[in-house]
């Protein structure tokens, strides 16, 4: 299924989905190189840093 496709189903499905622009790109580091890592932790306190940089630090910035 497409990154564009998948996203969109879990924004605003909670109430602690913010930083979305972060989240977005833990969530298509992972989806992209990372796919079998396990677990995907996409988290809202994780800090909203480049999509480079998100991808260096193995889709869990600091």
């Amino acid at each position: 299924m497409l990154l564009s496709v998948c996203f969109p189903l879990f924004v605003g499905r909670t109430p602690y989905w913010k930083n979305q622009s972060g989240l977005y790109d833990q969530y298509s580091c992972h989806y992209g190189y990372a796919a079998t890592k396990n677990p995907w932790n996409i988290e809202p306190w994780r800090p909203d840093v480049s999509t480079l940089a998100t991808i260096i630090a193995k889709c869990n910035p600091k």
